[in-house]
């Protein structure tokens, strides 16, 4: 599911101002991208003025370029892509093209699923690729919702409301390992401060738009926990600077006045359309 699709009638009621935007994303097309092939599979999306740039510099690649239709064609061996992504991506970083080189990976898959390699964090929005993070909806036995405040030092969205706990999934990592891990990273908790010592996987969503000069393509795994009572969350990594236990109507108003980030605005709506009627 993409976040660009017309959700009007898949999100619950109370959701309103949520439903307006995403209708107008599915009605706009950014313009100024262009789509990414590699060895002939869509594998993402790059800037207008950065694909110029990269065509210039990956000489040494077989290149196609067909400007009418705005795609981008690489073909590169298999065993030597995420190398020469690497080497472009580091390139690029020079040029003041990557913020925030993390010095950590997450896996590349091609169309099909399947595993190319370990490619650096910072580098998938740049190429437009896409990435997998996990979501996690957590409230209270008696409904109440808990959020957590991003930090104002965030590159992203710093200060805006987010699901308890979100992140990336990490190489190596499934995403249920990366949301138990991203529990204790973000609110200190573990199996035993939630009822059933379980997570509940709710499905998936995939976003998808631009943001910035990189393009966002993410698959979100959404899971559902419930507190035990009397248990409180405590930030561990220093990502969240609080946290707000909420009603489910006031966290629709906070979705719909878009103080959470798009991806958690719509990651709790989707969880409340089981939960709750909102």
């Amino acid at each position: 599911m993409h976040q660009s699709e017309n959700w009007a009638d898949r999100l619950p009621a109370g959701f309103e101002g949520l439903k307006t935007r995403l209708s107008q994303a599915a009605q706009t097309r950014p313009a100024g991208f262009y789509h990414l092939f590699i060895n002939g599979q869509l594998l993402g999306r790059l800037h207008g003025e950065l694909g110029e740039i990269v065509r210039q510099q990956s000489t040494a690649w077989t290149n196609q370029w067909n400007a009418q239709r705005c795609e981008l064609h690489w073909n590169l061996p298999l065993d030597t892509l995420v190398s020469a992504l690497t080497d472009l991506g580091r390139w690029l970083a020079d040029q003041g093209w990557v913020p925030n080189w993390r010095g950590e990976t997450q896996t590349l898959f091609d169309q099909n699923g399947v595993a190319i390699g370990e490619l650096e964090r910072a580098l998938f929005k740049v190429f437009g690729l896409r990435s997998q993070a996990v979501h996690l909806h957590v409230e209270t036995g008696e409904g109440l919702i808990w959020v957590g405040v991003r930090a104002d030092s965030k590159k992203e969205h710093p200060g805006l409301l987010d699901n308890l706990c979100a992140g990336g999934v990490s190489s190596g990592e499934t995403p249920q390992h990366a949301a138990w891990r991203e529990l204790y990273e973000e609110a200190g908790l573990d199996s035993t401060h939630l009822r059933g010592t379980c997570l509940t996987p709710l499905g998936g969503v995939e976003v998808s738009r631009a943001q910035g000069n990189g393009w966002h393509l993410e698959q979100c795994h959404l899971y559902f926990a419930t507190m035990r009572e009397g248990v409180h969350p405590h930030n561990q990594d220093g990502e969240v600077c609080g946290f707000q236990l909420m009603t489910p109507m006031a966290c629709a108003q906070a979705v719909n006045q878009n103080r959470f980030t798009p991806d958690a605005g719509l990651c709790c709506a989707l969880a409340m359309r089981r939960a709750h009627a909102v």
